[in-house]
């Protein structure tokens, strides 16, 4: 079973410059965490087979490392 796991879920763990970003009306499970500040991480703890990160792909997005199990998965970028 797949599980969407929303921004606001208290399983999150984001250190360094963070910011919500809800819109009104919007489905709460949509909310979003942005940051632009090098060095931002975001963390969550599950278990499982995979996972999916969604987002945006902007003119001003930066890279992201993806870890799981501690080792790097790819980068991703999201301009």
């Amino acid at each position: 079973a797949r599980e969407r796991i929303p921004a606001s879920d208290p399983r999150w763990k984001f250190t360094g410059d963070w910011r919500a970003d809800k819109e009104p009306g919007r489905d709460a499970r949509r909310d979003m965490m942005t940051s632009s500040a090098k060095g931002a991480e975001a963390e969550i703890i599950f278990e499982g087979t995979g996972l999916i990160v969604s987002g945006n792909f902007i003119a001003s997005g930066g890279k992201a490392d993806a870890y799981l199990d501690g080792k790097l998965v790819r980068t991703v970028d999201s301009y």
